[in-house]
This record gives structure tokens, C-alpha cells and sequence, in this order.
């Protein structure tokens, strides 16, 4: 009897031994699914940074487009506008003198 106890208990401990080794081998494996998982949440990060970091620089660009062309259209509307007092001026400079002369004469 103590022969068949003694293999059983031999069973037992290969048992439990084989047993810890499976707990291991799942560790262990667990650990390499959580690092991929990890670098695979890094990459998908760094990736959205880098298309987040082009939209914004496409956002920028649109935007400076947009306001150099409002401040070229501004400067057009400006020289038109300094033009056409420039012309008037060499137009009726006499005449608006003469105004002003006779508003002195007439006080």
C-alpha cells in the first residue's frame, strides 16, 4: 500500500509540476500578448499623431492662403483707392483751391 501511495503521490507532484509549468508558459505568454498590444497601441498613436500633425499643417496652410489673398485684395483696394485721391487731387487741385481761397474771401 505504501507503494501505490508513494506513486500517487509521484503522480501528484507531476501533476502539480506540470500544472505550474502550464501557469508559466500562460504568464509568460500573457506578458508577449500585453507587449504587443502595448507597442501596437504606440504605433496606432504615433501614427495618429502624424496624421493629426498633416491636417493641422493643411488647416495652416488653408488658412494662410486664405488671408494672404484677403491682404493682397486689401492692398489692390487701397492703390485703387490712393490712385483715383492721387488723380483727383492733380485733377481739381486748382479748383479746390480756388473753393477754399473764396470760403477765406467770403468770411
Amino acid at each position: 500500500m505504501t507503494d501505490a501511495v508513494n506513486e500517487l503521490f509521484d503522480r501528484l507532484e507531476k501533476i502539480e509540476e506540470s500544472a505550474g509549468k502550464m501557469l508559466d508558459a500562460a504568464d509568460d505568454e500573457k506578458k508577449k500578448i500585453s507587449a504587443l498590444h502595448e507597442k501596437r497601441i504606440a504605433d496606432f498613436d504615433a501614427e495618429l499623431d502624424v496624421e493629426y500633425k498633416k491636417k493641422l499643417d493643411d488647416v495652416a496652410d488653408k488658412l494662410k492662403a486664405k488671408a494672404s489673398g484677403e491682404i493682397e485684395a486689401l492692398r489692390a483696394g487701397m492703390k485703387e483707392m490712393s490712385d483715383k485721391l492721387d488723380k483727383d487731387y492733380i485733377e481739381k487741385q486748382d479748383e479746390w483751391v480756388e473753393e477754399i481761397f473764396k470760403s477765406i474771401i467770403s468770411v
